[in-house]
């Protein structure tokens, strides 16, 4: 036992010193030889990194403690689990920024696979970095009993796994004794650190490849492209702004009928939201039939009697907006942007320079849909274009 306090304290020494169990966090315990079982567990409610060997605690299976100072966490009964269910010698459960991040995006999921890094090979058992490893992710509860109920169960299905994830709260690893346990933790910490790198890598990369709206207020030359920055001042003047995910495959010749099916969900809510009774699909190309005709209807100042609804699938256009209490918006809108501007809203609108839009529009009475125009001329002090848009001074309105 003197041997098994100090491997343990020199483990949680160095777990500690990496910064994986910040505050009070983590728990670690071995399981002591012969029957019944029992184990050398740390205290709860106490900074890990200044457990010494005596300070580890000897309890029971029911949590009873036989040696030491302090009190064993709930979270024993999952410590009993990986023994009783997997043959367990060491339990170390650690709080890391990367298993934390994960734990919640793949709570859904149910459980963590990564495939095809060397590192794999650390793992027992494991020989190949072809070896797809499966990381359990459970709901975390204060119900410490049922959550190892929960876990039992999961075990039992999944006898070969390395550890396990608890959503929004940390890792659990094991083994056969206590170094390999600490090496099934440097392993799955290591591979999970890659998983959360190269998610965020890509994540970043679709947001810099993303049409974002862009907002620009020519007059005063300010310009909002941060989702929220616009979402929020497109607030301000009325103008509702979301973005919807445009990952779903609808290559450009899908038919309007699976556009609509595909964002059915999306359309039923906006539909109950805004009392829209019906939905299309436009489709404007460079070579549409009579297109400048089709656009000068729409890129003069007007108002429609219902709200214009557009949810743009591809393409960009640009909204410019003349609100009563803001200098006139321009709104570059691309795909993934939905746009909705209230009946009785002054604006206009044009398309940029590829001439293309596709976009889901959605109506109250699609009769209520037509331009009425001021006549005020002020769509004519500014340029229809969608990069590098510039005001044009009001003494040279109407040349």
């Amino acid at each position: 036992m003197s041997n098994l306090r100090h491997e343990l304290a020199t483990i949680i020494a160095r777990i500690t010193a990496r910064g994986w169990c910040p505050a009070t966090a983590g728990n670690f315990s071995v399981r002591l030889p012969g029957e019944p079982l029992r184990m050398l567990i740390s205290p709860t409610g106490v900074d890990k990194s200044l457990i010494k060997a005596n300070d580890l605690l000897e309890i029971t299976r029911d949590g009873k403690v036989l040696q030491g100072r302090g009190e064993p966490s709930a979270e024993y009964l999952l410590h009993l689990a990986l023994y009783e269910e997997l043959g367990a010698n060491a339990v170390l459960h650690v709080h890391t920024i990367w298993n934390t991040v994960l734990s919640k995006e793949f709570l859904a999921d149910g459980a963590i696979r990564i495939s095809g890094f060397e590192i794999l090979k650390g793992l027992e058992k494991i020989n190949t970095h072809e070896h797809t490893e499966v990381i359990p992710v459970l709901e975390n509860s204060q119900n410490m009993a049922a959550l190892a109920q929960k876990l039992r169960a999961v075990l039992k299905q999944n006898p070969n796994i390395h550890g396990f994830l608890l959503a929004g709260h940390g890792s659990y690893t094991y083994g056969d004794s206590i170094l390999s346990a600490y090496r099934h933790l440097e392993a799955l910490e290591f591979l999970l650190e890659v998983q959360a790198r190269a998610g965020a890598r890509i994540s970043l990369e679709n947001k810099r490849r993303l049409k974002m709206a862009k907002v620009r207020i020519p007059k005063e030359q300010l310009e909002y492209t941060e989702f929220e920055a616009v979402k929020y001042f497109l607030s301000t003047i009325g103008i509702g702004y979301e973005r919807w995910d445009t990952s779903r495959d609808l290559s450009d010749t899908v038919p309007a009928a699976q556009i609509l099916d595909t964002y059915a969900s999306e359309i039923e809510t906006l539909k109950a939201s805004g009392g829209y009774q019906t939905a299309d699909v436009i489709d404007v190309k460079p070579d549409t039939p009579n297109l400048q005709t089709m656009l000068d209807k729409f890129n003069r100042e007007h108002w429609h009697d219902e709200d214009e609804v557009r949810f743009i699938i591809e393409g960009h256009g640009i909204f410019h907006i003349n609100p009563k209490t803001s200098p006139v918006v321009a709104i570059e809108v691309g795909k993934g942007d939905l746009l909705r501007v209230p009946a009785g809203t002054l604006h206009w609108f044009d398309l940029c320079g590829d001439k293309r839009i596709r976009a889901i529009r959605l109506f109250q009475d699609p009769s209520g849909w037509t331009p009425r125009y001021s006549e005020s001329g002020v769509d004519k002090g500014y340029m229809p274009l969608c990069f590098g848009l510039s005001y044009i001074p009001s003494q040279l309105q109407g040349l």
